[in-house]
């Protein structure tokens, strides 16, 4: 860009300096358009180099990072700092404690489905398969013993 510095351009064209003008800027265009090449392979080159030296950072020191970012996965998080919910009198009510919040979500996601958590001894369908699991009494429980035997 050095030679622009010494270029001198007219103030009025006329019919006698149009050409020698456009070619001074058509040639200006040229070399910006060629710079800004540079300028971008230059920047592309230098985060190549960046991303690299961070995946072989990560697969040295967070192997899980290497592994979430080679796959382009984000972790998503939602923070609730405020919440409406409905009390036993359906009034609603707005909560900001955070513990609270904490324990409206556990009770609103253990039972958005009109079920609620329960152990599976006490459910109808673990009584129709309970059976299924018992110990066989014609398996003989020694025959796996002298598998892992040299």
């Amino acid at each position: 860009m050095d030679f622009f510095k010494n270029v001198h351009y007219v103030n009025t064209l006329n019919a006698d300096n149009i050409m020698k003008e456009k070619r001074k800027l058509h040639k200006l265009l040229q070399c910006l358009i060629t710079e800004s090449k540079i300028l971008y392979w230059w920047h592309k080159d230098a985060a190549i180099k960046q991303f690299t030296q961070q995946w072989c950072d990560n697969y040295q020191n967070d192997p899980k990072a290497m592994i979430d970012s080679l796959l382009n996965w984000h972790k998503r998080i939602i923070k609730l700092d405020r919440l409406i919910i409905k009390d036993q009198d359906d009034q609603k009510s707005l909560i900001t404690d955070s513990s609270q919040i904490k324990d409206a979500c556990n009770h609103h996601f253990q039972n958005v489905a009109g079920s609620s958590y329960s152990h599976k001894e006490n459910s109808f369908e673990w009584s129709l398969w309970v059976n299924k699991y018992q110990l066989k009494d014609d398996i003989n429980s020694d025959i796996y013993q002298s598998l892992m035997d040299p």
